[in-house]
């Protein structure tokens, strides 16, 4: 196991170094952020090798190009890496991002999107070495000025049409109301009905889903803030009555960030999520674990430290 580590650590630094010589090559005098990260995979019995990664992020402004690298390596070896850029060209927000692995190349995303008062659209496409064109998705969105809003998104994919999703939301005094229908080519996939309320320090909401078959679930939800720390409370109903209940608990203590999830479903089992997240030093930890109603069930320790403004120097 050390000598997995090893290699990837070794790796993981000899690529960033590249990539840092890369990005001053040719140019004007450069400077880098770059964020290294490590994520320890845990289970029952401890470390493991298996799901454990090893991360270094560099961005750049480049030509007023925004461009990010991240490489991501397993333990025995590079695994995963994503290209990003990004730029405002007459008022129009473009980007790609584009993912590779040990084969080469894997798919990329080009996204446009641009303000024409009072619509936000926006339009993305990918392609897979594979296959090609896989998607595109066409969003339009707009709001006014009372609080009402209304969106909507189109997937295409090679074959036509598949999905479309539509949204209207309206805000009455202290309420708000939303409705969210999903389509496809067979027809309603699934319809949701929101209501939100705020009555001092606590948030109400109920959400209602109905499928192509009728009713799915109900959904009630109770949050309030108590000592500083935020909870919250759902609990859902289907066909058949009690689904489950989630209790969310978030706050601060003593410079440490926690967030837990409780899930209780219909059989009456417990599951439970935890994370806890600090700074120490330059350091940034976060610890995750999943438990059951008897046991430890996995998790992972991740480590991350940012370098900014590295100077690289160009002609």
């Amino acid at each position: 196991m050390g000598k997995r580590l090893a290699l990837g650590a070794s790796s993981l630094l000899l690529i960033t170094l590249l990539m840092l010589i890369g990005v001053g090559v040719g140019g004007r005098a450069q400077t880098v952020d770059l964020t290294l990260t490590a994520s320890l995979a845990l289970n029952s019995s401890g470390y493991s090798a298996d799901g454990s990664t090893f991360q270094a992020t560099a961005s750049t402004v480049l030509d007023e190009n925004n461009i990010t690298l991240t490489l991501i390596f397993a333990p025995t070896g590079f695994s995963q890496g994503t290209l990003s850029a990004g730029r405002v060209i007459n008022g129009a927000n473009l980007s790609s991002n584009t993912t590779f692995g040990p084969g080469g190349f894997s798919s990329e995303t080009v996204s446009v999107s641009r303000m024409i008062d009072p619509f936000q659209l926006s339009v993305s496409a990918t392609y897979t070495g594979d296959k090609g064109f896989t998607n595109a998705t066409l969003s339009a969105s707009a709001k006014t000025k009372e609080g009402a809003s209304l969106s909507a998104s189109t997937t295409i994919t090679p074959d036509g049409f598949s999905k479309g999703t539509f949204t209207v939301k309206a805000q009455l005094g202290g309420l708000s109301l939303s409705r969210t229908t999903v389509l496809t080519p067979k027809g309603l996939v699934e319809e949701s009905l929101t209501l939100v309320a705020q009555l001092g320090g606590i948030g109400l909401s109920r959400t209602t889903v109905y499928t192509a078959d009728g009713f799915a679930s109900d959904s009630y939800s109770l949050s309030t803030a108590i000592s500083g720390t935020n909870v919250s409370c759902t609990t859902t109903f289907g066909k058949t009555g009690f689904s489950r209940q989630e209790i969310d608990l978030a706050g601060l203590a003593g410079g440490v960030k926690f967030e837990t999830d409780t899930v209780i479903d219909s059989a009456g089992s417990i599951s439970a999520d935890a994370n806890m997240s600090g700074t120490i030093d330059r350091f940034d930890l976060s610890a995750e674990g999943a438990f059951n109603a008897t046991s430890f069930t996995g998790g992972n320790l991740t480590i991350s430290t940012a370098f900014k403004g590295i100077k690289l120097s160009g002609k």
